[in-house]
């Protein structure tokens, strides 16, 4: 559990930290691309000027996070070690580019390759984090599996789509506060039960042991299983409800978005009753545990309704 709590925080930490960085960007790109799927000049001129204000805005945040790691080790009772801070703030920069190709591709419609891409990814960071498990590092250093995985998705990545080079970035800097602006505007406006449970983890990290953490963590790992579904569903829905209202279809789209809804809370709603009855064996079945199985059950009886 100790590990898992030092882990679990420098997740949520990566995370918060990298999702502010992107700033709504690849929301408001997958959106506009759709929008704008006969045109590619003007595809081309979105992902553009996302890609400027993404590469900027994670370099920023990665400075932001090296700056304060020496803050942050001594302040949590978790005991990470600043080295993790360093390969997060490497990571960070690369992951919202990689999240710009991913927002791109499901614009155009390209769901299948974008998830070809995002499997790998995941694949990568696996196999990073059991060597590193088999070679007994600190857990710490596991945040090495974020950067390699990432690493391995931008070099995947650039045989499905060519993102701008980067001398693009100084060159339409007076475009930067528009795209900034649009990007706001749907900030924190999705993936809002993800980014509460990543917010919980690291506050929590200020005043918790890394044991007590780790009971916290099993619990959200468990609440956040229920997000896979509408995550993975979420871009080929969102193309479709564009596509229907650029062709002024707006009643079939809203049609569309109310039978998706009301499914797929159906179906939540089955799986969570499953889950709360056989919770325990469940935990025991991927976790190692040491008689916290009741204290994580409340914990998740608290998330599930969300």
């Amino acid at each position: 559990q100790s590990g898992f709590g030092i882990y679990s925080y420098l997740l949520s930490l990566y995370t918060l930290a990298a999702y502010l960085a992107e700033w709504g960007i690849p929301h408001v790109l997958e959106r506009e691309t759709a929008l704008h799927s006969e045109s590619a000049i003007d595809q081309a001129s979105l992902l553009e000027n996302a890609f400027r204000a993404v590469l900027i805005l994670g370099g920023f945040a990665a400075f932001l996070i090296l700056a304060s790691s020496a803050y942050d080790t001594s302040s949590t009772r978790i005991e990470e070690k600043i080295g993790a801070y360093l390969l997060i703030g490497l990571a960070i920069p690369l992951r919202n580019i990689n999240r710009l190709r991913l927002a791109s591709l499901n614009g155009q419609g390209r769901h299948g390759e974008a998830a070809g891409l995002h499997w790998k990814k995941r694949i990568a960071f696996i196999v990073t984090v059991l060597v590193l498990l088999e070679l007994q590092v600190q857990p710490s250093y596991l945040a090495a599996g974020f950067l390699v995985s990432e690493l391995f998705l931008a070099l995947s990545g650039r045989k499905k789509l060519r993102l701008p080079a980067v001398r693009t970035v100084l060159s339409g800097l007076d475009r930067l506060r528009g795209t900034l602006r649009e990007g706001f505007r749907v900030l924190f406006t999705d993936d809002a039960l993800d980014v509460v449970l990543y917010v919980d983890i690291l506050v929590l990290g200020f005043f918790m042991s890394s044991r007590d953490l780790g009971v916290y963590a099993e619990a959200s790992v468990f609440a956040r299983f229920f997000l896979v579904i509408p995550t993975s569903l979420r871009p080929v829905f969102l193309r479709r409800f564009c596509v229907l209202s650029t062709h002024c279809e707006d009643l079939h789209a809203f049609a569309l978005a109310h039978r998706a809804v009301t499914r797929l809370f159906a179906v939540q709603s089955l799986l969570v009753l499953y889950m709360l009855l056989f919770y325990p064996a469940a935990l025991r079945f991927f976790f190692e545990t040491r008689g916290e199985e009741l204290l994580s059950f409340r914990v998740f009886e608290v998330l599930a309704p969300g």
